[in-house]
């Protein structure tokens, strides 16, 4: 009796070049809050019907089909991006079902990583805000708005921010953050809580706050992280008492420069 040979079964593997990431700028994406496409090269050979999907790092993007005529390209939003925001370099690619398998492009090597903004008022003129007024800074396109006070105004200054005591002031970005950090001066209120920044999300959810330093006739600097990464985009500060008397008249604090990252 003759014995049947099994079968063997090959998966035939597709020869798929590497992406490109044209938000990738020298493999680094340095504005996470702006979606990012992978775009799969015509000599991948797709077909329509075939399911592809992204890899970043650890992450996958959604399965899509493809479609005919059409160039294949693979939406990575800005929520995937975060979460890859400081993680390093990683491999990024694009993996086609053959077979019943997943088969996986060349990589290409991409960092996201949030560039660091600053804002220290140079070239500013001097304005002396009133309540309910705003005010976007030249530089950094950050929008101040003067919410309230009982007692001194908030001044723009070239170089610095004059913020006057018992007041309150919100400090809109133009994109998202987890790290504030800066320098303040002639803070002479020893209380810890006199001064507080607080932070928010894109939804106005409350993150967390810093209650500022005491500096003495000095500038000492400041940061705050957010817990887990939440991504920052709101800050307000409510500014308290400065002490009045005993060789000291102070009307307020300066902020000397702000940095976010």
């Amino acid at each position: 009796m003759a014995i049947s040979k099994p079968l063997l079964f090959h998966v035939q593997r597709r020869a798929l070049p590497a992406p490109t990431v044209p938000q990738a700028q020298a493999g680094i994406i340095d504005a996470p809050d702006v979606p990012a496409q992978m775009v799969i090269p015509a000599e991948a050979g797709l077909q329509p019907g075939d399911s592809v999907r992204a890899v970043m790092g650890p992450l996958f993007s959604q399965v899509q089909q493809v479609k005919p005529g059409v160039q294949t390209i693979i939406d990575i939003p800005a929520s995937q991006l975060w979460q890859l925001d400081g993680q390093g370099s990683a491999v990024w690619a694009y993996e086609v079902m053959v077979n019943n398998n997943w088969q996986r492009s060349s990589p290409i090597m991409i960092a996201v990583t949030t560039k660091v903004n600053q804002e220290n008022w140079v070239g500013e003129s001097y304005r002396e805000m009133r309540v309910g007024s705003s005010a976007t800074f030249i530089n950094s396109r950050v929008t101040l708005t003067f919410l309230r006070t009982s007692d001194l105004a908030i001044v723009i200054q070239n170089r610095r921010l004059f913020i006057g005591r018992f007041s309150q002031s919100r400090y809109v970005f133009p994109s998202s953050f987890t790290t504030f950090s800066g320098h303040v001066a002639n803070i002479h209120n020893t209380a810890p809580a006199a001064h507080t920044l607080n932070f928010y999300d894109q939804e106005g959810g409350y993150i967390g706050n810093l209650h500022l330093p005491y500096t003495g006739t000095s500038s000492l600097p400041f940061t705050y992280s957010s817990p887990t990464r939440q991504r920052i985009w709101r800050v307000e500060l409510i500014a308290g008492a400065e002490p009045i008397g005993g060789g000291i008249n102070d009307t307020g604090f300066h902020f000397d420069d702000f940095s976010w990252k």
